[in-house]
Protein backbone atom coordinates (compact mmCIF):
# COMPACT_ATOMS: atom_id res chain seq x y z
CA UNK A 1 0.00 0.00 0.00
CA UNK A 2 1.21 3.56 -1.10
CA UNK A 3 1.75 5.99 1.96
CA UNK A 4 -1.12 8.11 -0.53
CA UNK A 5 -3.71 5.23 -0.21
CA UNK A 6 -3.02 4.70 3.48
CA UNK A 7 -3.56 8.29 3.77
CA UNK A 8 -6.45 8.53 2.06
CA UNK A 9 -7.49 5.29 4.32
CA UNK A 10 -6.94 7.15 7.51
CA UNK A 11 -8.48 10.41 6.88
CA UNK A 12 -11.68 7.99 5.54
CA UNK A 13 -11.48 6.29 8.95
CA UNK A 14 -11.05 9.39 11.39
CA UNK A 15 -14.38 10.71 8.77
CA UNK A 16 -12.76 13.95 8.29
CA UNK A 17 -15.31 16.34 6.33
CA UNK A 18 -13.84 20.05 5.56
CA UNK A 19 -13.38 21.77 2.20
CA UNK A 20 -11.09 20.75 -0.04
CA UNK A 21 -7.91 22.95 1.22
CA UNK A 22 -8.59 22.53 4.58
CA UNK A 23 -9.03 18.50 4.52
CA UNK A 24 -6.36 17.77 2.78
CA UNK A 25 -4.40 19.69 6.14
CA UNK A 26 -6.50 18.21 8.64
CA UNK A 27 -5.67 14.49 7.16
CA UNK A 28 -2.42 15.01 7.24
CA UNK A 29 -2.66 16.01 11.06
CA UNK A 30 -4.60 13.34 11.90
CA UNK A 31 -1.86 10.75 10.49
CA UNK A 32 0.72 12.69 12.28
CA UNK A 33 -0.75 12.38 15.77
CA UNK A 34 -1.65 8.86 14.56
CA UNK A 35 1.95 8.04 14.39
CA UNK A 36 3.10 9.95 17.19
CA UNK A 37 0.52 7.72 19.08
CA UNK A 38 2.19 5.11 17.42
CA UNK A 39 5.76 5.65 18.49
CA UNK A 40 4.67 6.35 22.17
CA UNK A 41 3.10 2.62 21.92
CA UNK A 42 6.72 1.38 21.50
CA UNK A 43 7.63 2.46 24.94
CA UNK A 44 7.41 0.25 27.59
CA UNK A 45 4.69 1.64 30.45
CA UNK A 46 7.19 2.99 32.75
CA UNK A 47 8.86 4.87 29.98
CA UNK A 48 5.45 5.88 28.58
CA UNK A 49 4.14 7.16 32.44
CA UNK A 50 7.10 9.29 32.44
CA UNK A 51 7.27 11.02 29.48
CA UNK A 52 3.77 11.90 29.28
CA UNK A 53 3.39 12.51 32.74
CA UNK A 54 0.45 10.70 33.80
CA UNK A 55 -0.40 9.91 37.75
CA UNK A 56 -3.42 8.02 37.64
CA UNK A 57 -2.43 4.15 36.46
CA UNK A 58 -5.24 3.45 35.28
CA UNK A 59 -5.66 6.21 32.91
CA UNK A 60 -1.87 5.68 31.76
CA UNK A 61 -2.23 1.92 31.52
CA UNK A 62 -5.75 2.71 29.09
CA UNK A 63 -3.87 5.55 27.07
CA UNK A 64 -0.77 2.98 26.85
CA UNK A 65 -3.05 0.03 25.51
CA UNK A 66 -4.19 2.48 22.93
CA UNK A 67 -1.04 3.58 22.09
CA UNK A 68 0.50 0.26 21.57
CA UNK A 69 -2.88 -0.87 19.20
CA UNK A 70 -2.20 2.36 17.29
CA UNK A 71 1.54 0.75 16.49
CA UNK A 72 0.15 -2.46 16.04
CA UNK A 73 -2.04 -0.80 13.77
CA UNK A 74 0.81 1.38 11.58
CA UNK A 75 3.11 -1.49 11.48
CA UNK A 76 -0.08 -3.07 9.61
CA UNK A 77 -0.57 -0.53 6.65
CA UNK A 78 3.30 0.83 6.84
CA UNK A 79 6.54 -1.21 6.59
CA UNK A 80 8.50 1.85 6.51
CA UNK A 81 10.36 3.25 9.21
CA UNK A 82 8.11 4.98 11.99
CA UNK A 83 10.55 7.44 13.04
CA UNK A 84 11.00 8.55 9.61
CA UNK A 85 7.63 8.76 8.74
CA UNK A 86 6.68 10.89 11.57
CA UNK A 87 9.93 13.22 10.96
CA UNK A 88 8.92 13.82 6.95
CA UNK A 89 5.23 14.40 8.66
CA UNK A 90 6.39 16.92 10.75
CA UNK A 91 8.48 18.70 8.09
CA UNK A 92 5.55 18.66 5.83
CA UNK A 93 2.80 20.00 8.40
CA UNK A 94 5.47 22.54 9.29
Amino acid sequence: MTLAAWLAMQATACRITCHAGVAAYDALNAVYCFVSDAISGMLDLDEFADELGYTSVRECLRAWRACQDAHRKLKHVYRGDVYELYNRLAEIAG
